[in-house]
């Protein structure tokens, strides 16, 4: 008697049509990821900021302050601080490059009188008379055509969009947290939901100190049969524990 043949494991049809419908929509969603890809940059950075200054809301919340304000305090403060740092560091950055710019007529007389190896150089290729040509010319390099002028407008309009863009994102965010943790919470399920919503709570809010101790542990034999003597309500000063007999 021959032995029966072992079934075919071949896939079906339809094992290869939902592999190619996975495969199609993932490169789909890719696809259009990419194609968006600078303005998902952008929902990124203004996520990250809102995460970030969340905690500053969130303190001057515990002062009785509504969200609204925290949140507009908060980036007000924010922007503060970035234009005070623009106005201290960028100012003497313009002086010190127009200081480096007047001054190297200077340092090309000067490595022309010290430095014997320059000055034949400069004496065959005019160096110095090629970097005060192009010092001069600065200036009108700056705006030579409207093309130039044209696309530094675009670059700045674009810069000053995106700004806009992640200032407006960062507030929302900031604003639309508490709900987003509250549908968060929604996600827990079992029997330890009330610790994990604790723990994310303290989480957000800084301290986890809650967290710590929540989850069960094992306890000890002798912890146990000492739980067991106060639930049987006994009392006996013995050096013992209840129901054992007596050494003696």
């Amino acid at each position: 008697m021959e032995p029966a043949a072992a079934p075919s494991r071949v896939p079906s049809m339809a094992y290869y049509a939902r592999i190619t419908v996975t495969v199609v929509v993932v490169l789909g969603v890719l696809a259009a990821a990419w194609s968006v890809r600078n303005i998902l940059v952008l929902v990124l950075v203004a996520a990250v900021l809102a995460i970030g200054l969340d905690r500053p809301v969130r303190y001057l919340e515990r002062f009785r302050i509504p969200r609204g304000w925290a949140v507009m305090l908060i980036f007000l403060a924010a922007v503060g601080f970035l234009l005070l740092f623009a106005w201290l560091v960028v100012p003497p950055l313009v002086r010190e490059v127009r200081q480096l710019a007047a001054s190297i007529p200077d340092y090309v007389h000067r490595l022309r009188t010290d430095n014997k190896g320059f000055a034949k150089l400069d004496a065959k290729y005019h160096i110095s008379q090629r970097l005060k040509d192009a010092t001069a010319r600065l200036p009108s390099l700056a705006s030579a055509s409207f093309s130039t002028v044209l696309g530094i407008t675009r670059s700045v309009g674009s810069i000053i969009f995106n700004l806009l863009t992640v200032a407006i994102l960062t507030i929302y965010f900031l604003l639309s947290l508490p709900r987003l943790e509250q549908l968060t919470e929604r996600l827990f399920r079992g029997e330890h939901r009330a610790r994990d919503v604790r723990c994310s709570r303290s989480r957000s809010s800084g301290s986890a100190a809650t967290c710590r101790g929540t989850s069960p542990s094992r306890s000890s034999p002798g912890s146990r049969r000492s739980s067991r003597s106060a639930s049987s309500g006994c009392r006996s000063p013995r050096p013992w524990p209840c129901g054992w007999p007596s050494p003696t």
